[in-house]
């Protein structure tokens, strides 16, 4: 029998393309970035427990007692005299622990109804006299200022003690003391201010 050749040539395979390439698979990477953990510090630093110091000790040189009032400058405030005497002399220093302290100040009450008391000396660093710091000290009757400023004196310093005081101060500052003795610091007319 004869072959008969087929009438409709049979096309190649059509190879399809899609028209919309894929999208690549999605990264999981979050849009915004997360924030670092947040460091937290304090906005005030903590301050240092200040280091124990001994504020007060007693020179027995002077039998008297102190009170640190100013380490870094090294200012020794006067407290009160380890025993009765009746002549006290404020010293202008005090060796504390191989250190030199000035003594700049007379504490309140410091010398308050000694009955022994007659004689004071007061040095010339002394720039305060606290209230009542020789109050009805009755038989005080000599004081001594060796600085040419008086110091600051506190109400009724001298208030009750012996009234026939004598208040000894320097020459040229005779007139300074004056206007800083009155009655508010217990200085009364039957007491004297003698030029030294």
């Amino acid at each position: 029998m004869p072959s008969v050749p087929p009438t409709v040539v049979a096309t190649s395979t059509p190879s399809i393309s899609p028209t919309v390439a894929p999208t690549n698979s999605p990264s999981d990477t979050p849009t915004v970035a997360p924030t670092s953990t947040p460091s937290v510090s304090p906005t005030v630093a903590p301050t240092k427990k200040p280091a124990s110091v001994k504020t007060k000790f007693s020179d027995k040189k002077s039998g008297i007692y102190f009170k640190i009032s100013n380490s870094s400058k090294k200012y020794l405030e006067y407290l009160y005299p380890t025993s009765s005497k009746t002549n006290i002399v404020i010293p202008n220093t005090v060796k504390y622990k191989n250190k030199s302290y000035k003594v700049v100040s007379v504490a309140p009450k410091a010398f308050y109804n000694k009955s022994k008391l007659k004689k004071v000396c007061i040095n010339a660093n002394i720039t305060t006299l606290g209230k009542d710091c020789f109050a009805k000290c009755k038989k005080l009757n000599s004081i001594t200022f060796k600085g040419s400023k008086p110091p600051k004196i506190g109400r009724n310093a001298f208030k009750n003690i012996n009234k026939k005081a004598k208040f000894y101060v320097p020459k040229k500052a005779y007139a300074k003391y004056r206007k800083t003795l009155t009655s508010k610091t217990g200085f009364n007319k039957s007491m004297k201010i003698v030029k030294k």
